[in-house]
């Protein structure tokens, strides 16, 4: 009971891109289960109103520091190497990834997930999915349900990516079941994000709307700008594909009333909407501009298949502006 309440309180508070370790709750929650009542009933009521000093007091845990909002550093290789993929830098985590040692089957599990995406990003799609089932496995047997959704909501995007759009959209709403379970709220605007994704792609989308508008009031109740960039940035994305360049515009401008400047990928991915839109429209001055802002954010965050395609994007603009000759044909 207190380890339910501990998930369902600290998981309802939490931004979609924070860490989070169910072990690391548990923890907590041995710890409070030895603490007579006088005691629990002042943690219980600080944690309700999203105060943790006096759980602190009682479970001085630097990862349950790091899941509360503290500042605290990463013990090991294994976190080190999860804080690394949350921020979509892969080559840390590759190198990271080499020293993990996994002592129990969640360590087992944890280093699956991390394979996958990595796998995932090097497009090898079949050990990507492979991978991920095998964690989503551990996951339930060990009831870590966060981590369990969060394999989820990978699998879904890794089906996604081969088009296999039963099964992901299958991925995504388990995702979104136990998003729902355990009260993470800004977790699940994340799933139901991507199942918006999965639905454009299909091109459902009314669908696609609901997701997203469902999404965003999830993050915006959860105060996670962050979160609310990435789901204005997604509807842009929709509309473009739609060919509804005002609308993509439009949410663009949404999205940059929210960003923060730390949010760099989120930042990126604006601009590389916004030079999508102005190629479209011919305006080729303005394609340039966006799409190297673009380049240099992502270089800073590391994804450097998408600083390549704002490159290209800018040689075609720059092409089209005459600024670069064209190689004549022998």
């Amino acid at each position: 009971m207190i380890y339910n309440f501990l998930e369902k309180n600290i998981a309802a508070c939490i931004p979609a891109d924070r860490w989070y370790s169910s072990i690391a709750v548990l923890r907590a929650a041995k710890k409070l289960n030895r603490l007579p009542q006088k005691y629990l009933r002042q943690i219980f009521a600080d944690i309700k109103k999203q105060k943790f000093s006096s759980l602190f007091k009682h479970c001085e845990d630097a990862e349950l520091k790091t899941i509360c909002g503290k500042k605290a550093k990463p013990l090991d290789a294994l976190h080190k190497a999860e804080n690394s993929l949350m921020k979509f830098d892969f080559s840390s985590c590759f190198n990271l990834q080499k020293q993990i040692k996994p002592q129990n089957k969640t360590d087992q599990a944890r280093l699956l997930a991390i394979e996958a995406a990595l796998s995932l990003y090097d497009g090898d799609l079949e050990s990507a999915s492979t991978k991920i089932n095998s964690a989503i496995t551990i996951f339930n047997k060990q009831k870590m349900y966060m981590e369990e959704a969060q394999a989820y909501m990978l699998c879904g995007i890794i089906y996604k990516a081969c088009a296999l759009f039963d099964p992901a959209q299958l991925m995504l709403q388990k995702s979104i079941d136990l998003f729902t379970q355990t009260g993470a709220k800004a977790k699940l605007a994340e799933a139901l994000g991507n199942l918006g994704m999965l639905m454009v792609q299909q091109n459902r989308y009314d669908e696609a709307d609901d997701c997203f508008n469902k999404a965003l009031k999830m993050f915006a109740s959860a105060k996670d700008k962050k979160g609310m960039v990435y789901v204005y940035n997604q509807i842009s994305i929709s509309y473009l594909i739609r060919n509804d360049l005002k609308s993509a515009k439009k949410y663009c401008k949404e999205a940059q009333k929210h960003i923060i400047p730390s949010y760099r990928s989120g930042r990126a991915l604006n601009s590389d909407i916004i030079a999508q839109i102005e190629a479209a429209q011919n305006k080729w001055k303005n394609v340039v501009k966006e799409a190297r802002e673009a380049e240099v954010l992502y270089k800073s965050a590391k994804n450097f298949s998408a600083m390549l395609e704002m490159m290209q994007l800018q040689a075609q603009a720059l092409i089209k502006l005459k600024k670069i000759l064209k190689r004549k044909k022998s």
